[in-house]
């Protein structure tokens, strides 16, 4: 006769860094030297930041670092080539030395970088490892947007849409050239337009990312058990802006309704 033998039960993975649970706790101000601000991007060690302030014709980039927690933000010079602007999203590397955003046509992306933190972000636009990204404009007429890198820079996960949007998640191959990626999670991270998702943080073991719904105009989280698995649980961090997780995922900041940049405790 036939032997049929029993799959064994599902593997157990360990909890992620950021758990499907989390709660916001109390919100703590944090000043960035500026007001009206909308939060971009924040680096696990919560010592640079990248925020917007002013709309439309007033938008304008700002970075600003740190040298511990306990210490008051100080803002640097970005100096952004004519044909960029932070309209579509950035993103900082974990070190705070590179900013990658995309053109003002949404056809490419480009960073700047940095020796140190502290100084300017200035000299020309680096869009080298990006090149094949970059040529999706051309060939599908896709635009691409809200740039996410990784906590170790290996991988990059955007925006890619038309008038409905997805999620990309490309890998940095050993010449240093992100691959055109492969789109992720077209149920939750998907959406037409008005309802796009707008990057805005990941975990550091990129088992939960953040963003922002359009339709709600909440940020949300979701999570997976790997990376490569799809997203699943997701979580309604309420009307905030720009939702990014620190290292140990203990904090989560934000932008609220006033303009301020938000510490919160998870409980």
């Amino acid at each position: 006769g036939l032997v049929f033998e029993t799959a064994g039960a599902p593997p157990e993975f360990p909890p992620g860094v950021c758990k499907p649970d989390m709660k916001l706790g109390s919100e703590a101000a944090e000043d960035v030297g500026a007001s009206d601000v909308t939060l971009l991007a924040m680096t696990g060690d919560e010592l640079s930041v990248a925020f917007t302030t002013g709309s439309a014709n007033t938008l304008a980039l700002h970075v600003a670092d740190r040298s511990s927690t306990q210490a008051a933000f100080a803002e640097v010079t970005v100096t952004l080539p004519d044909d960029y602007d932070a309209g579509n999203g950035a993103t900082l590397s974990s070190d705070g030395l590179k900013l990658v955003l995309s053109d003002v046509t949404r056809s490419n992306f480009g960073q700047l970088s940095r020796a140190k933190r502290g100084d300017a972000f200035a000299g020309d636009i680096d869009e080298a490892p990006f090149e094949k990204i970059n040529l999706l404009k051309p060939m599908t007429g896709d635009s691409l947007g809200w740039p996410l890198l990784s906590s170790d820079g290996k991988d990059l996960y955007y925006v890619r849409y038309a008038k409905r949007a997805l999620v990309a998640q490309c890998h940095r191959g050993n010449d240093g050239v992100f691959d055109i990626g492969t789109e992720i999670d077209e149920f939750t991270l998907g959406g037409p337009q008005g309802e796009h998702k707008l990057l805005s943080g990941l975990s550091a073991d990129a088992r939960a990312i953040f963003f922002f719904d359009e339709k709600t105009q909440h940020a949300m989280a979701l999570f997976r058990q790997y990376e490569g698995s799809p997203f699943y649980n997701e979580v309604d961090l309420g009307a905030r802006r720009g939702a990014a997780p620190n290292a140990d995922c203990s904090r989560v900041y934000s932008s609220v309704a006033a303009g301020v940049v938000g510490l919160h405790g998870l409980v």
